[in-house]
């Protein structure tokens, strides 16, 4: 939606953006994260231990290199290598993307306030994006793989649960590219478990959402199509998706996720630097 009127077709925004220093927030057990601007402040558990080779691999050459030397790292990226660091709990730290693509969002809401807007947060992780927005007054599921949502949900109950005016965020497992069924049922956002709210009724109003956000979800190349699955299968025609990533050295970068998503027709891309 743009000015009150609708969109002919989806719209993403993607947020790249360089920074110096760690690419990930230090090794304490607990973030503060604070945006002055609205007054929102969240408090975040991390689980940075058992993030591990995951979190040193993705700190390496966080800037692009240009030339025949990036040409050729490149290259060799495309050779699987079996000693590869198992890259399953980089979602147990807070990285920079979840900062600026939260600092972004609430400067910047997309329908002019957060208030009754429906978000879906993939790849949510420690949770900063959502439950900022959240606090914002938006309506937010999270989603992420079944072994980080339970750090999700304490994060949430943390920042949430006081019983304040902030509807609470529910938190539902989803691996991309699966079935979304449950992520689209009405009842999720009421507060029913996933679980329920698919077994209701099966002619229940399936929910749409208004924006899709992620924060460095692109390392991978690999995962990339599974993510644009969920994305058209979540998106509706008025949806707008929001994404930061952090600029790395790696084969498959954002500008492949651009191009592969321009090639699926049904979502406009557009880069804000």
């Amino acid at each position: 939606m743009q000015g009150g009127q609708p969109l002919a077709q989806a719209a993403m925004v993607v947020v790249p953006y360089q920074a110096s220093g760690p690419a990930a927030a230090d090794a304490s057990e607990v973030r503060l994260l604070q945006f002055g601007h609205c007054g929102i402040c969240v408090c975040l558990q991390q689980q940075s231990q058992r993030s591990g080779a995951a979190r040193c691999h993705l700190q390496q050459a966080a800037r692009p290199k240009a030339g025949a030397q990036y040409a050729e790292e490149t290259t060799a990226q495309v050779t699987p290598d079996c000693s590869a660091p198992d890259l399953s709990n980089v979602g147990l730290i807070v990285w920079q993307s979840a900062f600026v693509l939260a600092d972004y969002l609430l400067a910047r809401p997309p329908f002019g306030q957060w208030a009754g807007v429906r978000v879906l947060e993939l790849g949510a992780g420690t949770g900063a994006c959502g439950i900022s927005l959240a606090l914002a007054g938006a309506t937010v599921i999270m989603t992420d793989l079944s072994h980080i949502t339970p750090l999700t949900r304490t994060n949430v109950l943390a920042n949430c649960g006081d019983g304040g005016a902030a509807p609470m965020p529910v938190v539902v497992d989803h691996t991309w590219g699966d079935n979304p069924k449950q992520l689209l049922m009405a009842g999720v956002v009421e507060g029913r478990s996933a679980e329920d709210a698919a077994l209701g009724d099966e002619k229940q109003d399936r929910m749409s959402y208004d924006v899709v956000i992620g924060a460095d979800l692109l390392y991978e190349g690999a995962h990339h199509q599974a993510l644009l699955c969920s994305m058209e299968q979540t998106c509706a025609q008025h949806t707008q998706a929001f994404m930061a990533y952090r600029h790395r050295c790696v084969a498959a970068t954002a500008d492949c996720l651009l191009a592969a998503t321009q090639l699926h027709g049904s979502i406009c891309c557009h880069a804000v630097n």
